[in-house]
């Protein structure tokens, strides 16, 4: 029997395999938390162990709610047996109460109402999601970063769909501009190891784009289509059309577009004088994001690159499936935040 909050939470993540337990910290990071409590920093999350974690979710959100949190948490990564163990565990901790149900009828004074009053429930940490496309079908939360989204949706599969996954994924034709990974990062990948390299190799929208694409393959429709509508309220992310590539027309409005030439668009062939020379970033990325080419998770990954030119080097790496006219958004906040840069490289 587990003595305390901290005992059952500890066993409970114990009973973890190490694939499981990442998924769970990872899973842990990219949580809706209730309103009222904070964010555990990904700093603490990232290399923590199971003792670490446990303190961490005691210190955070105590026993009104870290107990909560964890059984939730553990369903979404579809660890169901240990979170069912974990809520039986709980039950046996002394002085423990679980959160009640928002509404709880006033109990009359009579002696004859005892009967009617209401039994605990069998599974009190259930919560009934809002009934909102934005949340996900898996786990009934809100999907918070395109990571997040690609993890649920390969949560959703089967072992076995899972691995006709890898295997497509591994044959795939992967668009120009893009290296294909390497089949020793995805033959024995977990979901999560998956997300990751998907990420990293593809960055977003066309890691995506391609997820989606890999599961109509395998014929896991269903999960496609859910993973399309939760992508879809990602903050930031917006689907790139195929063949998106648009001609500069000769009115106007295309005046202030980057000078065309022979050998490509301007941000392309002036890629490492920007690198090297442009310093004024955050500004730049502020408007990446306000025009909606640039995820909240795209953003912070970089920004959290230490030098601006490092910075600049991670944002080519998103630039790579742009339309014409996503460039030219980028040339312009170039040319408003930094115009003596692009007026010299203009001269070449």
């Amino acid at each position: 029997m587990a003595g305390t909050v901290r005992d059952a939470l500890v066993r409970a993540l114990d009973d973890l395999s190490g694939s499981s337990f990442k998924r769970f910290r990872n899973k842990l990071m990219d949580w809706d938390i209730k309103e009222g409590f904070n964010t555990i920093p990904k700093s603490k999350l990232e290399k923590a162990d199971t003792d670490d974690v446990v303190e961490l979710i005691v210190s955070f959100y105590k026993d009104c709610y870290g107990p909560e949190l964890t059984v939730d948490v553990l369903n979404a990564i579809n660890e169901k047996q240990v979170a069912s163990d974990l809520k039986k565990a709980l039950d046996n901790v002394r002085g423990l109460s679980y959160p009640e149900k928002p509404k709880e009828e006033p109990q009359p004074t009579s002696e004859a109402s005892p009967p009617s009053a209401p039994e605990p429930a069998e599974e009190p940490f259930q919560h009934e999601p809002p009934r909102d496309s934005s949340f996900c079908v898996v786990c009934g939360r809100m999907a918070r970063s395109v990571r997040d989204a690609l993890l649920r949706a390969l949560d959703e599969l089967g072992e076995k769909s899972f691995k006709r996954f890898r295997s497509e994924l591994m044959n795939w034709e992967i668009k120009k501009g893009f290296n294909k990974i390497p089949k020793s990062k995805l033959e024995k990948a977990e979901t999560d190891d998956a997300v990751d390299v998907i990420v990293s190799y593809y960055m977003e929208p066309y890691g995506a784009e391609l997820t989606v694409d890999v599961l109509e393959a395998i014929d896991e429709k269903k999960v496609a289509s859910n993973l399309k509508k939760n992508l879809e309220n990602v903050r930031g992310f917006s689907w790139k059309k195929k063949n998106e590539e648009e001609p500069q027309s000769t009115s106007k409005a295309s005046s202030s577009s980057a000078p065309k030439s022979r050998v490509g668009h301007f941000v392309d062939r002036h890629r490492n004088k920007l690198i090297a020379r442009c310093v004024l970033v955050d500004p730049i990325l502020d408007d990446l994001v306000s025009e909606g080419l640039l995820s909240d998770e795209g953003y912070d990954a970089i920004r959290a690159e230490k030098t601006s030119q490092k910075q600049m080097r991670k944002l080519f790496t998103f630039t790579r499936n742009w339309s014409a006219s996503d460039k030219n958004t980028l040339y312009e906040s170039l040319k408003e935040h930094d115009p003596h840069l692009i007026k010299d490289l203009e001269k070449f």
